[in-house]
């Protein structure tokens, strides 16, 4: 608001610009050193954990932010060393594995794919989300704080190069610090991506002539972006060269894989498991033999696709609006589920992360005495790059393969 009318930023008002103000309001603030502390919200429990598809991260730097750790627990903070906040341009925000270890948070599961610079990948298949509160440590314990929702990871950046700054060497950056400098420069705690970035930013914005770097603010405290050299040296050259060293288990296994032609190895233990589940599951009731779910994973989470099957649903309506016949077929198929048991009207939300949506048509088969017809529920259908099937064990193989036999 000050920037869009001109006022001062130090007293808001109009004619002359903080530099120049004469009130006693402009006095020197603290430099871009930021005091900050990360609190775990409690620790999570793990009976839901989340076996999502791989989230994609691409990522370009922004800004560094220095901070210092602290985990809340029983209404004591622990303090650790300094860590630094590094404000990222990544879609997610990340956590050292370690560190949030420290800190005794746990969330759930969310494999992660992280694609950087010269097109470097790097998979954590482990990595969790959990959630954390940043707040300043120069402040009093029952300070404002800010959450963040990160992703572990274990290891974030190495040897981040930090320039000296003399603010000095700039009018519009002499409300900080003189020299602002750090050593530690090789340790990088938590990483602030582009979805929590700019909920950390504040409203005022100094900058100087162009070319110049620019100082934000944020609640943290203030930042430096932009060059911050007045005096480049031209003949120091600094170069990073990352490379990606697979595990030699990995490149073994992608090897065997690869000899195999296609004849996947399934250990003992992964043909009993779903044998052994399938027989727990099954029950008779005297006329009908039923089987429980073979899930991979008994505590996988499921996201919410009702909009999804409700958009099917409405196609479906609009099709046998068209026609009558088929509409009444699927009238009366589905009355005799509720007749028979099969199925069931729900009058109440499932629980969350369990519940999923089945969409459904009706398909016609023309016999040589009468037209046949059945609901075949939709298992494939994706939502979130997941779909029930992909949840679910396909169990043993009844048939021997054939390139198998072949070989």
């Amino acid at each position: 608001m000050a920037t869009r009318y001109r006022l001062c930023f130090c007293c808001l008002k109009p004619g002359h610009v903080s530099s120049a103000c004469k009130t006693d309001r402009r006095r020197k603030r603290p430099a871009s050193k930021v005091s900050s502390a990360v609190v775990s919200v409690g620790t999570t429990t793990t009976e839901r954990v989340q076996e999502t598809p791989t989230v994609e991260c691409k990522s370009s730097s922004v800004s560094m932010m220095h901070a210092n750790l602290a985990s809340e627990k029983r209404g004591k903070i622990n303090r650790f060393q300094t860590i630094k906040a590094r404000a990222f341009g990544a879609e997610y925000s990340f956590i050292r594995e370690d560190v949030a270890s420290a800190l005794g948070v746990v969330g759930r599961a969310q494999p992660v794919k992280v694609e950087g610079f010269g097109g470097v990948t790097h998979e954590h298949p482990s990595s969790q989300v959990v959630q954390l509160w940043l707040g300043r440590l120069d402040g009093s314990q029952n300070a404002e704080r800010y959450p963040l929702e990160a992703l572990t990871v274990p290891s974030l950046c190495h040897r981040i190069p930090v320039s000296k700054i003399l603010t000095s060497e700039w009018e519009h950056l002499q409300f900080l610090d003189p020299v602002i400098d750090d050593e530690s420069s090789d340790e990088v705690h938590v990483v602030i991506g582009i979805d929590y970035y700019y909920r950390f930013l504040g409203d005022a914005i100094r900058r100087g002539k162009p070319g110049d770097p620019v100082a934000v603010e944020t609640v943290l405290g203030w930042i430096i972006c932009g060059p911050v050299n007045p005096h480049p040296a031209p003949e120091t050259v600094a170069a990073f060269n990352a490379v990606v060293e697979p595990k030699v288990e990995d490149l073994l296994r992608r090897f065997w894989e690869i000899e195999e032609m296609g004849v996947p190895f399934r250990s003992e233990s992964d043909k009993v498991d779903p044998e052994k589940r399938f027989h727990e599951g099954l029950s008779y009731d005297g006329t009908r033999y039923s089987v429980r779910l073979l899930w991979k994973n008994s505590r996988c989470w499921l996201p919410d696709n009702f909009a999804v099957a409700e958009r099917r649903l409405e196609t479906l309506e609009r099709r046998m609006a068209r026609e009558p016949s088929r509409r009444d077929v699927h009238s009366s198929i589905l009355h005799s589920y509720l007749v028979n048991g099969w199925a069931e009207e729900i009058t109440s939300e499932g629980p969350e992360g369990r519940t999923w949506y089945l969409p459904h048509h009706v398909v016609s088969q023309q016999g040589p005495g009468a037209t046949k017809h059945r609901i075949v529920f939709d298992a494939s259908a994706k939502f979130k790059g997941t779909s029930l099937n992909e949840q679910l064990d396909s169990g043993l193989k009844l048939q021997a393969d054939l390139l198998g036999i072949l070989l």
